[in-house]
C-alpha cells in the first residue's frame, strides 16, 4: 500500500500560487479506508475532544460567522470519511486544470456534493493588540487570523499564547 497520494502526475511542471491552494485536498489519504482528520497548518488542538466515528460524509470544525445562513462559517479542519475524500481528490485533480483563487471554491464544492455535519468547535483569535487571554466554553479548535490579515510571526504569537 502507498503512504500517501503521490500527486506528481497529476500536478503541473510549472505550478502557480494558485495551484497550492489544492495541495492539502490531493493529498487526503484515502487509500488507508478510514476516516481522515484533515487541518490546516494553523488549526491547533486546545483541548482534548471526542471525535465522532460515524460520519456520513464531512465532519466540519467550523468557528462561528453570524452572516452566513448556518451562522458558521471557515473550514479549519474536518474530518472524512473515504469515500468523501476520494470525491474530493478527485474534484482537486479536475480543478489543477484550471486552479481556483482561494479555498473558497473548494468549501463551496464540499458543501454541494458531500454530505456535511457542521459542529462549532474554532475560534478564531483576531485581537489586535494581543489581550485576549480566555477562550470560549465550546474552543476545542484554535486558529489565528489569515495572513491577509496578520503576517506569520503575529500568528505564532498568537497561537502560542493558548499553547502552553
Amino acid at each position: 500500500m502507498i503512504d500517501f497520494n503521490d500527486i506528481t502526475e497529476w500536478f503541473p511542471e510549472n505550478p502557480t500560487r494558485n495551484h497550492f491552494y489544492l495541495l492539502r485536498w490531493l493529498y487526503l489519504p484515502y487509500l488507508y479506508q478510514q476516516n481522515i482528520l484533515e487541518t490546516q497548518i494553523n488549526c491547533v488542538p486546545v483541548k482534548e475532544m471526542n471525535l465522532p466515528t460515524d460520519i456520513k460524509g464531512q465532519w466540519r470544525i467550523q468557528r462561528p460567522k453570524p452572516k452566513t445562513t448556518t451562522g458558521l462559517g471557515g473550514v479549519s479542519a474536518a474530518i472524512f470519511t473515504p469515500e468523501a475524500a476520494r470525491k474530493v481528490v478527485d474534484q482537486a485533480v479536475l480543478m489543477l486544470k484550471n486552479p481556483p483563487d482561494t479555498d473558497h471554491e473548494m468549501n463551496i464544492w464540499q458543501m454541494e456534493n458531500i454530505p456535511q455535519e457542521l459542529f462549532k468547535s474554532e475560534h478564531q483569535i483576531k485581537d489586535k493588540y494581543g489581550e485576549e487571554t480566555t477562550l470560549p466554553e465550546w474552543a476545542f479548535w484554535i486558529t489565528a487570523r489569515t495572513a491577509q490579515k496578520w503576517p506569520h510571526e503575529k500568528k505564532l504569537e498568537a497561537l502560542k499564547r493558548f499553547c502552553k
